[in-house]
């Protein structure tokens, strides 16, 4: 499918196996649009269900999101059962919780912030863009934004040598990936990076000594940009980015190996086996007990 709107892709098709959306910025260029799709479809003897097929839409669900002229959001049913959830009655149970109007309050709040996640705004490039960065010590956190309104979210674990550096090479490498994750929307416009590390705002006119450094600074040439200190608390949503990997953190309990010991230790011909074992004179030269 890739290959019968080659020349149209991400101009005003996108496709993804069969399934095709055109979009276009006004009707009469949309009627266009579905002009020359519809006739691609003709000529490579390709058809399209009537039953599944939708046309002059503004908004449309398309993999799972919500597309509109505004932007993207969530659809409406993925975040119904986080609306429908019970309260935490449960908790009740624990002498060292109380479930009373706070904990309501909070909780309500909770299921109303996960579920009106704001909509994803296109990019429109007669603005300037705004990089907010920010690196803990485990990982880093980007948000892209015009006028306060999110474009796109970036996170990234850090690698151990660069969990152990300073606050400012953390820092200063956020800068760096942020503008090469999105420097296709930054290359050739003008905008603000925003870090909690305020040596960073004179940063082209530092004189850096580190190698990695300057191969780092290297990489920002070409981009026209200002630096702006932003204070940790203020930059919540991005501080909260960089540190979401603590929250994957985990560690296996491994609560079956007391059974199978009490199994392997019921099983007459395994035991007898083990005995063996022990005794140095195993039925098979492979078996040992460790």
């Amino acid at each position: 499918m890739n290959e019968v709107f080659q020349g149209i892709l991400r101009k005003f098709v996108l496709v993804f196996f069969d399934d095709i959306l055109v979009y276009s910025s006004s009707w009469s260029s949309h009627l266009q649009h579905l002009e020359v799709v519809l006739k691609l479809l003709q000529q490579h003897k390709l058809f399209a269900r009537m039953s599944k097929c939708s046309f002059g839409l503004r908004q449309v669900e398309y993999l799972g999101h919500t597309v509109s002229g505004e932007g993207v959001a969530m659809e409406k049913d993925k975040i119904q059962a986080v609306l429908n959830c019970w309260p935490l009655n449960n908790l009740l149970k624990k002498d060292n919780f109380l479930w009373d109007s706070q904990a309501i309050a909070a909780f309500e709040w909770l299921k109303t912030t996960i579920t009106e996640a704001p909509v994803l705004a296109l990019p429109d490039f007669s603005k300037p863009f705004v990089l907010e960065t920010d690196a803990s010590g485990l990982g880093e956190g980007v948000v892209l934004s015009q006028e306060s309104h999110p474009i796109a979210y970036f996170s990234k674990k850090l690698n151990s040598r660069m969990q152990s550096q300073s606050a400012y090479m953390r820092e200063f490498y956020a800068i760096t990936e942020a503008v090469a994750k999105f420097g296709h929307y930054l290359l050739g416009h003008k905008f603000i990076i925003r870090t909690d590390q305020k040596s960073l705002r004179s940063l082209t006119n530092q004189a850096l000594l580190n190698p990695e450094q300057q191969n780092w600074l290297h990489k920002l040439l070409g981009y026209d940009f200002t630096i702006e200190y932003k204070p940790g608390k203020d930059n919540v949503v991005v501080d909260s980015l960089s540190r979401s990997f603590y929250m994957a953190l985990s560690q296996p309990q491994l609560h079956f190996i007391p059974r199978l010991k009490e199994a392997l230790l019921a099983d007459a011909k395994l035991k007898m086996i083990m005995d063996a074992c022990l005794q140095n004179q195993p039925p098979n030269p492979h078996y040992s007990v460790q």
